[in-house]
């Protein structure tokens, strides 16, 4: 099951995601989250919304650069983020 219509670009609005500038820099928010999971396989990196957005989301960046909103209260979304979590702990140690 993949997430298809979460994908965004900064050049790019959808009804999931938005990316706008504060005078700081960009904010990422998310409007709608994936409910189906993802494979553990395609995750590259994640992220978290700004505070300054309504929803607080993770925000998961596949191999292929496609930005995905995720439930980070999600089981399968906490599975990703400490797998990711532990890859970059590991990664610092080398």
């Amino acid at each position: 099951h993949r997430c298809h219509g979460f994908v965004f670009r900064s050049s790019t609005f959808s009804s999931t995601a938005v990316w706008f500038s504060d005078g700081t820099g960009p904010i990422e928010c998310c409007f709608q989250v994936c409910k189906n999971p993802v494979d553990i396989r395609e995750i590259a990196s994640f992220h978290m919304t700004d505070p300054l957005c309504p929803t607080s989301a993770a925000v998961l960046i596949t191999k292929t650069a496609k930005h995905l909103c995720a439930d980070p209260e999600e089981q399968w979304v906490k599975t990703i983020i400490n797998f990711l979590e532990k890859k970059r702990v590991e990664n610092q140690e080398c």
